[in-house]
């Protein structure tokens, strides 16, 4: 059974979604790359007497492992940046344009399908009650920008700037990533006097925004970054309500402090009401008007590992290529002649690595791999973003989304506006969202409790690395411009299954941004494409675990206070009956799922500390094997994690073409 509903429109399954969409995937994707099949690659690579060879269609200047969020944005900008050199990615996944990838109310629907999603699984959480708690990951070219949520958000300038202490070099700072943030993105902006801007903005405000927005927005970019035009009945009293909390309306989120709520930024184009995503960063865009016939995109092949040069021993290695299993049978080679970089995400860029040779020699020893770089960081520092989900009921008329489920007309209806005009709710995603302080929940007494217990547990920890990033996290606490958790207002069902007939709801989703747990993910056997072992290490603090319980007591609080007061009935998931700190503990070691935020197996820090890469990206050890995705951040941050994955595929391209 599913942990929450992931989806917008619950009594529609993937089968009907596809006959009823039809119309929206009619449009042909026409991509601007070069393809090969496997089936040429395998015929050219037997004619030519196997691997033995290097020829223009096997060798690149750059081999990209990944074609996913950060890949494909590198990828195209390093090609359409010099026409004499090749690009190769290859990815694992294929180039979907279905409407469950294109439609935005869809989703949620591709999640757990293994055409869409690899669909991976923690080890046994003894803190959950050996719970094995899902993990998603795109298994399509786009990788995950193309089965997430659409949220684009960034961090507070303090926890880029945060990163810096770990990589000194290269701008690994707020200021120093805003170039990267701004390149890649379409920004639209909301609406004065619409829906689209928030209770609790004054038009003084807004008009403050508008006028610095250039130095923090970007216009031209393959990503865009728009607002929904449909809101629910919820929308409005629950932002009065948390105002009258003393949680402000952010009008300005991506400028440098993200806390408050805020209408947040999605990756739709609102002109064709499709999902944009990395894929778009392949089409044709102003700068390069005609296509891109330096780069080659290979689909549905799974790399085994990085091939290296002969070498001295003790000095760095250079790689030579990349070995791709392309049949049960068949294994294919391709040679780099300048780089090769990994950019297949937190669970699998470890993977890539510890298959390669690069890790720890204790866990490739295991499975008979020869260690080429002793790199024991790789695949630890694991952090993530642990999610309770609470859902409430709300009384007879108040229109949420839940009215695509009840009422068929209305679902027909929005049906019907999606295929003519490409608007209304199936145009639309979550849009509440928000960061809070502690002190928005919490009294004086209680967070002074909760200090107390951070610094004894910083105190054990043994890992200077770790031990260095729970100080800033320390700090975090009295920084009134960094989230301690998060919020989100779903206006439907979420953690009721199956909800109730003729029943509407209000869900209220809450995160811990900044764990003190630290987690791994290793390769689980020898075989390349097995599943890796994904160990968070959740609730193993007690820190994270009283935050958790109070936050989610808070959340009980928002639905009895202020405008929610009168159109919330009552608790649903956990009931009424869970009341106290003992039993909404029990509740979420039993419910606790992921936001699907997973970082910092390769961290960018020094060696000594445990870091994989160096500022300039560099796998330590090698001289040509760079990693570009989430798995190379030291310490997490509190925001949705799509504009931070692209900003770092972006300033891969600055770093490596020398424009940083």
């Amino acid at each position: 059974m599913a942990d929450i509903l992931w989806n917008l429109d619950d009594t529609l399954s993937a089968e009907d979604a596809h006959k009823i969409f039809t119309q929206a995937e009619e449009k042909v994707h026409s991509m601007p790359y070069k393809t090969l099949s496997v089936d040429d690659l395998l015929s050219e690579k037997e004619s030519l007497g196997g691997h033995g060879r290097r020829h223009g269609r096997d060798s690149f200047d750059y081999i990209v492992i990944g074609g996913g969020t950060a890949g494909l944005i590198l990828a195209s900008r390093l090609a359409q940046n010099d026409p004499t050199i090749t690009v190769c990615v290859i990815e694992a996944g294929v180039l979907r344009t279905d409407c469950l990838i294109t439609v935005p109310g869809l989703f949620g629907k591709s999640l757990r399908k293994p055409e869409y999603d690899w669909s991976y699984k923690t080890v046994k959480q003894p803190e959950l009650h050996d719970k094995e708690v899902l993990c998603s990951a795109g298994r399509v070219l786009g990788g995950s920008s193309g089965i997430n949520y659409m949220i684009r958000m960034r961090a507070s300038r303090h926890e880029y700037d945060a990163w810096s202490q770990f990589a000194p070099d290269q701008g690994w700072n707020w200021k120093g990533l805003l170039p990267s943030f701004k390149d890649q993105e379409q920004y639209v902006r909301p609406r004065w006097g619409s829906s689209q801007v928030f209770p609790g903005v004054t038009q003084e405000q807004y008009e403050a925004a508008k006028k610095e927005e250039p130095l923090y927005r970007g216009y031209k970019g393959a990503i865009w970054s728009t607002h929904n035009e449909v809101y629910t009945d919820l929308l409005v009293p629950t932002i009065k309500t948390l105002n009258s909390l003393g949680i402000r309306t952010n009008i300005k989120p991506s400028h440098g402090d993200s806390t408050g709520m805020f209408n947040i930024d999605t990756a739709i184009n609102r002109t064709s009401g499709e999902r944009c995503y990395s894929v778009d960063a392949l089409k044709v865009s102003s700068e390069a008007p005609s296509p891109i016939p330096n780069l080659l995109v290979l689909t549905g092949l799974h790399v085994n590992k990085i091939l290296f040069k002969p070498t001295t021993h003790g000095k760095p290695v250079t790689a030579d290529g990349v070995e791709v299993r392309a049949t049960s049978k068949h294994t294919i080679h391709f040679y780099a002649n300048r780089e090769v970089i990994v950019s297949t995400g937190t669970y699998s860029t470890p993977r890539i690595l510890e298959f390669s040779g690069i890790g720890n020699p204790k866990i490739l020893k295991k499975f008979g791999i020869t260690t080429v770089v002793d790199l024991p960081g790789v695949g630890e520092n694991f952090q993530d973003h642990p999610t309770i989900v609470t859902d409430y009921t709300v009384k007879e008329g108040v229109n949420t989304l839940d009215r695509l489920r009840i009422d068929p007309a209305y679902k027909s209806a929005q049906i019907d506006e999606y295929l003519t005009k490409r608007t209304g709710a199936y145009a639309t995603v979550v849009s509440a969202y928000g960061f809070i302080k502690l002190d928005k929940f919490l009294s004086s007494a209680e967070i002074t409790e909760l200090k107390a217990q951070l610094d004894k547990e910083i105190a054990q920890v043994t890992n200077e690395f770790h031990k260095k990033q729970l100080a800033i996290r320390r700090k975090y606490l009295d920084n009134p411009e960094v989230g301690d958790v998060e919020i989100i207002m779903v206006p439907k069902a979420f953690a009721t299954i199956p909800p109730a007939d003729k029943t509407s709801y209000l869900s209220l989703l809450t995160c811990l941004p900044h764990t003190v747990s630290r987690g791994s993910t290793h390769i689980s056997g020898a075989d390349p494409t097995a599943p890796p072992d994904i160990n968070p290490n959740y609730l193993t603090s007690k820190f994270d675990t009283k935050v958790l319980v109070k936050v989610t007591q808070f959340l009980r609080k928002i639905t009895q206070s202020g405008e929610l007061a009168n159109i919330v009935t009552g608790p649903s998931t956990p009931p009424a009956s869970v009341k106290t700190d003992a039993e909404i503990e029990n509740f979420i070691r039993h419910k606790l799922i992921t936001m699907q935020h997973p970082s910092s197996t390769a961290s960018m820090a020094p060696r000594e500390l445990g870091g994989v890469v160096d500022s300039n990206l560099r796998v330590y050890g090698t001289t040509n094997v760079r990693v570009a995705d989430l798995s190379v951040i030291p310490l997490h941050i509190a925001a949705h994690t799509l504009d931070t994955v692209y900003a770092i595929g972006e300033k891969a391209f600055h770093i490596i073409s020398g424009k940083n």
